[in-house]
Protein backbone atom coordinates (compact mmCIF):
# COMPACT_ATOMS: atom_id res chain seq x y z
CA UNK A 1 0.00 0.00 0.00
CA UNK A 2 1.39 3.40 -0.99
CA UNK A 3 1.36 6.24 1.50
CA UNK A 4 0.50 9.61 -0.06
CA UNK A 5 3.34 11.86 1.07
CA UNK A 6 3.70 15.55 0.22
CA UNK A 7 5.52 14.94 -3.07
CA UNK A 8 2.96 12.49 -4.39
CA UNK A 9 0.16 14.83 -3.36
CA UNK A 10 1.87 17.66 -5.29
CA UNK A 11 2.25 15.36 -8.30
CA UNK A 12 -1.43 14.45 -8.15
CA UNK A 13 -2.53 18.09 -7.81
CA UNK A 14 -0.33 19.07 -10.78
CA UNK A 15 -1.69 16.30 -13.00
CA UNK A 16 -5.26 17.19 -12.07
CA UNK A 17 -4.70 20.79 -13.19
CA UNK A 18 -3.08 19.76 -16.48
CA UNK A 19 -5.64 17.18 -17.64
CA UNK A 20 -6.72 16.25 -20.23
CA UNK A 21 -3.28 15.65 -21.63
CA UNK A 22 -0.77 13.40 -23.35
CA UNK A 23 2.05 11.59 -21.58
CA UNK A 24 5.10 10.86 -23.70
CA UNK A 25 5.71 7.22 -22.72
CA UNK A 26 9.20 5.98 -23.61
CA UNK A 27 8.92 2.63 -21.85
CA UNK A 28 11.43 3.70 -19.20
CA UNK A 29 10.72 3.72 -15.49
CA UNK A 30 10.15 7.49 -15.25
CA UNK A 31 7.42 7.93 -17.86
CA UNK A 32 5.92 4.54 -16.97
CA UNK A 33 5.70 5.63 -13.34
CA UNK A 34 4.04 8.90 -14.37
CA UNK A 35 1.55 7.17 -16.68
CA UNK A 36 0.76 4.49 -14.13
CA UNK A 37 -0.10 7.01 -11.42
CA UNK A 38 -2.14 9.19 -13.77
CA UNK A 39 -4.25 6.12 -14.46
CA UNK A 40 -4.24 4.95 -10.84
CA UNK A 41 -5.72 8.31 -9.83
CA UNK A 42 -8.34 8.08 -12.60
CA UNK A 43 -7.10 11.14 -14.50
CA UNK A 44 -7.72 11.94 -18.15
CA UNK A 45 -4.45 11.22 -19.95
CA UNK A 46 -3.39 9.33 -23.06
CA UNK A 47 0.00 7.58 -22.90
CA UNK A 48 1.71 7.69 -26.31
CA UNK A 49 4.79 5.70 -27.26
CA UNK A 50 6.69 7.06 -30.27
CA UNK A 51 8.48 4.19 -31.98
CA UNK A 52 11.48 4.80 -34.23
CA UNK A 53 15.08 3.93 -35.14
CA UNK A 54 16.45 5.64 -32.02
CA UNK A 55 15.31 2.59 -30.01
CA UNK A 56 16.57 -0.97 -30.25
CA UNK A 57 14.10 -3.65 -31.41
CA UNK A 58 13.90 -5.21 -27.94
CA UNK A 59 13.40 -1.83 -26.27
CA UNK A 60 10.60 -0.89 -28.67
CA UNK A 61 8.95 -4.28 -28.19
CA UNK A 62 9.09 -3.95 -24.39
CA UNK A 63 7.53 -0.47 -24.54
CA UNK A 64 4.70 -1.67 -26.80
CA UNK A 65 4.04 -4.60 -24.48
CA UNK A 66 4.01 -2.31 -21.45
CA UNK A 67 1.22 -0.04 -22.71
CA UNK A 68 -1.72 -2.46 -22.39
CA UNK A 69 -0.86 -2.98 -18.72
CA UNK A 70 -1.13 0.70 -17.85
CA UNK A 71 -4.39 1.77 -16.18
CA UNK A 72 -5.12 4.44 -18.80
CA UNK A 73 -5.64 4.75 -22.56
CA UNK A 74 -2.56 4.36 -24.73
CA UNK A 75 -1.39 4.52 -28.33
CA UNK A 76 1.67 3.84 -30.48
CA UNK A 77 2.81 6.16 -33.26
CA UNK A 78 5.89 6.45 -35.46
CA UNK A 79 8.64 9.02 -35.06
CA UNK A 80 12.10 9.24 -36.59
CA UNK A 81 14.49 11.82 -35.15
CA UNK A 82 16.67 11.35 -38.24
CA UNK A 83 14.04 13.20 -40.27
CA UNK A 84 15.48 16.33 -38.66
CA UNK A 85 18.78 17.47 -40.20
CA UNK A 86 19.95 19.04 -36.95
CA UNK A 87 19.54 15.67 -35.25
CA UNK A 88 21.26 13.65 -38.00
CA UNK A 89 24.27 15.96 -37.84
CA UNK A 90 24.52 15.21 -34.12
CA UNK A 91 25.63 18.56 -32.67
CA UNK A 92 26.06 19.02 -28.94
CA UNK A 93 22.50 20.37 -28.67
CA UNK A 94 21.07 17.43 -30.65
CA UNK A 95 18.65 16.58 -27.84
CA UNK A 96 17.11 20.05 -28.09
CA UNK A 97 16.27 19.55 -31.78
CA UNK A 98 15.09 15.97 -31.17
CA UNK A 99 12.86 16.93 -28.25
CA UNK A 100 11.38 19.82 -30.24
CA UNK A 101 10.41 17.45 -33.06
CA UNK A 102 9.14 14.80 -30.64
CA UNK A 103 6.90 17.27 -28.80
CA UNK A 104 5.54 18.55 -32.11
CA UNK A 105 4.70 14.98 -33.10
CA UNK A 106 2.90 14.39 -29.79
CA UNK A 107 0.94 17.60 -30.26
CA UNK A 108 -0.33 16.43 -33.65
CA UNK A 109 -1.70 13.34 -31.90
CA UNK A 110 -3.36 15.42 -29.22
CA UNK A 111 -5.43 17.76 -31.35
CA UNK A 112 -8.61 16.02 -30.25
CA UNK A 113 -8.90 18.15 -27.12
CA UNK A 114 -5.63 17.25 -25.41
CA UNK A 115 -3.57 20.41 -25.37
CA UNK A 116 -1.05 19.57 -22.66
CA UNK A 117 1.99 17.35 -23.18
CA UNK A 118 3.77 16.05 -20.08
CA UNK A 119 6.99 14.07 -19.89
CA UNK A 120 8.83 11.95 -17.34
CA UNK A 121 11.72 14.30 -16.57
CA UNK A 122 12.42 14.40 -12.83
CA UNK A 123 14.37 16.62 -10.45
CA UNK A 124 17.61 14.59 -10.76
CA UNK A 125 17.71 15.42 -14.48
CA UNK A 126 18.32 19.06 -13.62
CA UNK A 127 21.79 18.25 -12.27
CA UNK A 128 22.92 16.93 -15.66
CA UNK A 129 23.42 18.36 -19.14
CA UNK A 130 19.93 18.19 -20.68
CA UNK A 131 19.52 20.50 -23.73
CA UNK A 132 16.07 19.00 -24.25
CA UNK A 133 14.80 21.02 -21.28
CA UNK A 134 14.91 24.16 -23.43
CA UNK A 135 12.57 22.49 -25.91
CA UNK A 136 10.17 21.63 -23.09
CA UNK A 137 10.05 25.29 -22.03
CA UNK A 138 9.64 26.60 -25.57
CA UNK A 139 6.90 24.10 -26.41
CA UNK A 140 5.00 24.66 -23.19
CA UNK A 141 5.38 21.03 -22.13
CA UNK A 142 5.39 20.20 -18.43
CA UNK A 143 7.50 17.84 -16.29
CA UNK A 144 5.22 17.07 -13.31
CA UNK A 145 7.77 14.81 -11.58
CA UNK A 146 10.35 17.59 -11.53
CA UNK A 147 7.76 20.15 -10.41
CA UNK A 148 6.86 17.89 -7.50
CA UNK A 149 10.54 17.69 -6.52
CA UNK A 150 10.73 13.94 -7.12
CA UNK A 151 14.21 12.43 -7.54
CA UNK A 152 15.16 9.38 -9.63
CA UNK A 153 15.69 7.13 -6.62
CA UNK A 154 12.36 8.24 -5.18
CA UNK A 155 10.67 7.18 -8.40
CA UNK A 156 12.23 3.74 -8.02
CA UNK A 157 11.19 3.57 -4.35
CA UNK A 158 7.57 4.52 -5.13
CA UNK A 159 7.53 2.00 -7.98
CA UNK A 160 8.78 -0.74 -5.65
CA UNK A 161 6.06 0.10 -3.12
CA UNK A 162 3.43 -0.34 -5.82
CA UNK A 163 5.03 -3.50 -7.19
CA UNK A 164 5.75 -2.02 -10.63
CA UNK A 165 8.09 -4.25 -12.64
CA UNK A 166 9.93 -1.24 -14.06
CA UNK A 167 11.23 -0.25 -10.60
CA UNK A 168 14.71 -1.72 -11.15
CA UNK A 169 14.90 -1.08 -14.88
CA UNK A 170 18.34 0.32 -15.81
CA UNK A 171 18.41 3.69 -17.56
CA UNK A 172 18.55 3.31 -21.33
CA UNK A 173 18.93 6.65 -23.11
CA UNK A 174 18.15 6.66 -26.82
CA UNK A 175 20.65 5.19 -29.26
CA UNK A 176 21.62 8.64 -30.57
CA UNK A 177 23.63 9.11 -27.36
CA UNK A 178 26.04 6.35 -28.43
CA UNK A 179 27.68 8.55 -31.08
CA UNK A 180 30.32 11.23 -30.60
CA UNK A 181 29.09 14.77 -31.21
CA UNK A 182 29.62 15.98 -34.76
CA UNK A 183 29.34 12.50 -36.27
CA UNK A 184 26.57 12.13 -38.86
CA UNK A 185 24.18 9.35 -37.78
CA UNK A 186 22.23 7.07 -40.14
CA UNK A 187 19.49 4.49 -39.73
CA UNK A 188 21.98 1.74 -40.51
CA UNK A 189 24.31 2.89 -37.74
CA UNK A 190 21.48 3.02 -35.20
CA UNK A 191 20.30 -0.45 -36.21
CA UNK A 192 23.82 -1.82 -35.85
CA UNK A 193 24.23 -0.49 -32.31
CA UNK A 194 20.72 -1.53 -31.31
CA UNK A 195 21.24 -5.07 -32.58
CA UNK A 196 24.48 -5.45 -30.65
CA UNK A 197 23.10 -4.02 -27.43
CA UNK A 198 20.03 -6.27 -27.55
CA UNK A 199 22.27 -9.32 -27.96
CA UNK A 200 24.56 -8.26 -25.11
CA UNK A 201 21.54 -7.73 -22.88
CA UNK A 202 20.20 -11.19 -23.80
CA UNK A 203 23.60 -12.57 -22.79
CA UNK A 204 23.08 -11.23 -19.29
CA UNK A 205 24.64 -7.76 -19.26
CA UNK A 206 22.44 -4.87 -18.13
CA UNK A 207 24.69 -1.89 -17.36
CA UNK A 208 26.72 -1.05 -20.45
CA UNK A 209 26.90 1.21 -23.51
CA UNK A 210 28.39 0.91 -26.98
CA UNK A 211 30.24 4.09 -27.96
CA UNK A 212 31.04 5.07 -31.54
CA UNK A 213 33.92 7.38 -30.77
CA UNK A 214 34.59 8.25 -34.40
CA UNK A 215 34.06 6.68 -37.81
CA UNK A 216 35.27 3.10 -37.52
CA UNK A 217 36.33 3.21 -33.85
CA UNK A 218 34.10 1.58 -31.26
CA UNK A 219 34.24 1.16 -27.48
CA UNK A 220 32.17 -1.12 -25.28
CA UNK A 221 31.80 0.39 -21.82
CA UNK A 222 30.67 -2.02 -19.11
CA UNK A 223 29.90 -0.75 -15.64
CA UNK A 224 32.39 -1.89 -13.02
CA UNK A 225 29.59 -3.61 -11.10
CA UNK A 226 29.38 -6.13 -13.96
CA UNK A 227 33.11 -6.68 -14.39
CA UNK A 228 32.90 -10.40 -13.58
CA UNK A 229 29.89 -10.99 -15.83
CA UNK A 230 31.81 -9.40 -18.70
CA UNK A 231 35.26 -10.87 -18.27
CA UNK A 232 34.07 -14.43 -17.77
CA UNK A 233 32.41 -14.29 -21.19
CA UNK A 234 34.94 -12.62 -23.51
CA UNK A 235 34.34 -14.97 -26.44
CA UNK A 236 30.57 -14.43 -26.35
CA UNK A 237 31.01 -10.66 -26.25
CA UNK A 238 33.41 -10.71 -29.19
CA UNK A 239 31.09 -12.93 -31.20
CA UNK A 240 28.12 -10.64 -30.60
CA UNK A 241 30.07 -7.52 -31.51
CA UNK A 242 31.51 -9.08 -34.65
CA UNK A 243 28.12 -10.36 -35.80
CA UNK A 244 26.72 -6.85 -35.40
CA UNK A 245 29.50 -5.46 -37.60
CA UNK A 246 32.01 -4.30 -34.99
CA UNK A 247 35.03 -6.36 -36.00
CA UNK A 248 37.30 -4.22 -33.84
CA UNK A 249 36.41 -2.58 -30.55
CA UNK A 250 37.86 -1.63 -27.20
CA UNK A 251 36.42 -3.10 -23.99
CA UNK A 252 36.58 -0.94 -20.87
CA UNK A 253 35.10 -1.17 -17.37
CA UNK A 254 33.92 2.23 -16.12
CA UNK A 255 32.39 3.60 -12.93
CA UNK A 256 30.02 6.00 -14.75
CA UNK A 257 28.02 5.22 -17.90
CA UNK A 258 25.97 8.36 -18.49
CA UNK A 259 27.24 11.56 -20.06
CA UNK A 260 30.39 10.09 -21.64
CA UNK A 261 30.48 12.34 -24.70
CA UNK A 262 29.53 15.38 -22.61
CA UNK A 263 32.70 14.76 -20.59
CA UNK A 264 35.01 13.89 -23.48
CA UNK A 265 33.76 16.40 -26.08
CA UNK A 266 32.90 19.52 -24.03
CA UNK A 267 33.77 21.97 -26.79
CA UNK A 268 31.91 20.38 -29.69
CA UNK A 269 28.85 22.32 -30.86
Amino acid sequence: MLTMDAKLQTLRDTLIKLQPGIIGASGGVDSSFLAWFAGYWGLDYLAVFLEGPHLSPDEARAARNLLPGLPLSSAVASFSPLDVLEVRENPRDRCYHCKTALLARLRTLGRTGRETVVDGSHLSDRTEYRPGRRALREQGAVSPLAEAGILKEEIRAYARDMGLEQAEQPSRPCLMTRFAYGQMVTNRMLAQVGRAEDALRAMGLSHFRIRIVDQGRCLLHIHSSQRDAAFFQPESIHTIMEQAGFSSFGLECVDTLSGYFDRTSPGVI
